[in-house]
């Protein structure tokens, strides 16, 4: 099943950025080197640890084989005795990648495959979950949802003539197997006709699904995790399409539903041709034009728009793209068609597409990618230009402040915006101290002391959802970066980076590019100081470039006093990056006598007894292993 990718048009995902490959030119097309004699299927084709896993055929059309595509094709063994569908789905739970033999052809008895990267292994179902007496699995296409696997199944004694075949749900959580039966309402097939199981879609933390239930035809049902429920609330303007022809897909944080207009003489149309969309909690119908129709196709998003397979009336089906308001034909490359029956995949900012050649009868199948700079360049089409500069001049702790410069393109069209840009600092991840907001180029000074660290954050976005493009982690700052200048243009996959330090002072830190939940998706390890342009590759759209310290660097990171001013004993907190340090702590007057002094193993807090020192101003050192030197002030009174 397609994971949801993140909506290129909500109110703040326009201007997010992506880091990539560079060398990609606008609208290029660039065929796929495959094995000799190997073709590609209808497939679902599926990012697994940073390859792009295929189902391959031969010439005949008549052998399926497994592989995984990185710029070069390797191919994936199945264990003996285990063959694949032409039209394999695939499904990823807790890291491993879940696939169902063709249950016709294999010889072996497992009903599951897991690829972990290195092996395919064979995974049984218990029978006496799937009693060949009264259940069959029906159809090859397994969800997941909140880290549990989902088979669908059917009851043989549901004759060909009830009105809802009985639907079970085989369960597997990585480890056990377990059965959830479902009411006699909703049933995953129609109880005549050919048994084509739903698509599935993750929408607002819900998985929809298109099932026949017992008011007649197919409605949207709804699962959370626990109950099964019709979607009553939402009236449907058009029929529900029968699956097997146009997918669902969520774009522009809407869930678009297959429809069609029903035609007593052409029951072909059953299978969609229009589209809903959905906003969680109405309906509304897509203006599509008079001669245009979704064929069968998958959608999927990419660079801004709804990319699928329509009938336009040329004499075949033609390559559209949806943009949330109007349908575009994408031309494609001199001798080539689109096959509407091969899936759609974005894979490190291309999208990789099926084509084909030759005889309608005959026709010979290749893999292709299409790129296109808005889903690949570094800034979004909403601003030309942005230059940020963040430093800490002088101080031991903290980000002093920061300069922010941009530029708009001309003329500035739609997606282009005049952005607000957000700065802030943050105690620890979602504790924010200090924020402003800016609607034209700006220099701030952050108004804090040089008592602690922050973390400093840019965001850019609209009056209400902003979304951080550059993070600056609290540790940089302790050792020893002074500051950091960043320019990069739209559409331009490289950055030009600057980072000054303390002289004599290296700094290995790493850059990451992260998404919009966290995780990473790319990174690399630099020493400061250094002037450099960067390229970045990632294996999909990111959100957020974090710098952080090198993990591997062991470094006192904070010095704080507290009470202060203080009476007698005050208590003298050396924080670490997570490294026990050994350090030496010295309490000095205001003419250099010192009057204290202890080595110490960081993260420690100490009571220094000063009870014999007289009032006024003091000075505290602490010496790390590596040299540096970090002070703070002390007032006894």
């Amino acid at each position: 099943m397609k994971k949801n990718r993140p909506a290129l048009c909500s109110p703040w995902s326009l201007l997010l950025f992506a880091l990539c490959i560079a060398g990609r030119v606008s609208g290029q097309f660039s065929p796929v080197t495959l094995p000799a004699g190997l073709q590609p299927t209808e497939s679902e084709m599926v990012v697994y640890q940073n390859n792009l896993m295929l189902v391959l055929q031969n010439a005949e059309h008549n052998s399926f084989s497994l592989h995984k595509y990185n710029g070069a094709v390797a191919a994936v063994p199945l264990p003996k005795g285990y063959n694949l569908y032409q039209d394999t789905q695939f499904e990823q739970l807790k890291d491993m990648l879940y696939f169902m033999p063709d249950r016709t052809t294999s010889t072996g008895r497992a009903e599951l495959l897991r690829y972990d990267g290195a092996t395919v292994t064979p995974i049984d179902i218990p029978d006496e979950l799937i009693p060949r007496e009264t259940i069959r699995l029906i159809g090859h296409t397994p969800f997941s949802y909140h880290d549990v696997l989902y088979i669908e199944a059917i009851s043989l004694d549901s004759a060909i003539d009830d009105a809802n075949p009985i639907t079970h749900w085989i369960k597997y959580d990585g480890t056990s197997f377990s059965r959830m039966s479902l009411s006699f309402l909703y049933s995953c097939i129609r109880p005549w006709g050919p048994e084509v199981v739903s698509d599935k879609k993750l929408f607002n933390d819900k998985m929809y699904m298109r099932y026949y239930t017992y008011i007649g035809g197919r409605q949207i049902v709804i699962f959370d995790g626990v109950d099964v429920t019709l979607d009553f609330d939402s009236p449907h303007p058009d029929f529900i399409g029968e699956p097997g022809g146009c997918d669902m897909e969520v774009f522009n944080d809407l869930l678009y539903i297959p429809t069609f207009e029903p035609r007593p003489i052409d029951p072909i149309f059953e299978h969609g041709g229009l589209l809903n969309s959905y906003d969680g909690t109405t309906e509304e119908e897509v203006f599509i034009p008079s001669g245009l129709r979704y064929v069968k196709t998958t959608l999927e998003p990419y660079a801004g728009k709804l990319r699928g397979v329509m009938n336009d009336g040329s004499f075949f089906p033609q390559w559209y793209a949806y943009d949330g308001t109007n349908f575009t034909a994408t031309p494609l490359p001199p001798g080539t068609r689109i096959y509407p029956g091969g899936d759609q995949r974005v894979y490190r900012c291309q999208l990789y597409i099926v084509l084909s050649t030759g005889s309608v009868i005959a026709p010979v199948y290749a893999l292709y990618a299409y790129g296109d700079p808005l889903e690949c360049a570094v800034l979004p089409a909403a601003v030309e230009r942005i230059d940020i500069h963040a430093y800490a001049r002088e101080r031991d702790w903290c980000w002093t402040g920061i300069d922010v410069d941009w530029t708009l393109p001309t003329p500035c069209t739609p997606p282009c915006i005049d952005p607000l840009i957000r700065v802030a600092l943050l105690d620890k991840p979602g504790q924010e101290v200090w924020s402003q907001m800016y609607d034209k180029p700006f220099q701030a000074t952050y108004p804090v002391d040089d008592k602690q660290s922050f973390i400093a954050t840019t965001a850019i976005g609209t009056q209400k959802v902003f979304q951080d493009f550059v993070v600056f982690d609290k540790e940089l700052v302790p050792a020893g970066i002074e500051e950091v200048k960043l320019q990069m243009t739209s559409r331009d996959q490289k950055i030009q980076l600057n980072v000054a330090t303390e002289k004599d002072v290296k700094v290995p830190f790493i850059i990451a590019l992260q998404d919009a939940d966290g995780k990473t998706l790319w990174q690399q390890k630099f020493t400061a100081p250094l002037a450099t342009v960067v390229e970045v590759a990632a294996p999909q759209r990111g959100t957020t470039l974090r710098f952080m310290l090198d993990g591997s660097v062991t470094q006192v990171t904070s010095l704080s006093v507290f009470p202060n001013p203080a009476s007698g004993n005050p208590s003298i907190e050396v924080g670490t990056n997570g490294a026990k340090l050994s350090t030496r702590l010295t309490i000095t007057d205001f003419f250099g006598k010192t009057i204290y002094q202890k080595d110490v193993t960081a993260p420690v807090i100490i009571q220094p007894d000063l009870s014999q020192a007289p009032k006024g101003l003091y000075f505290i050192n602490v010496a790390g292993p590596d040299g540096r030197v970090h002070r703070q002030t002390l007032v006894l009174k």
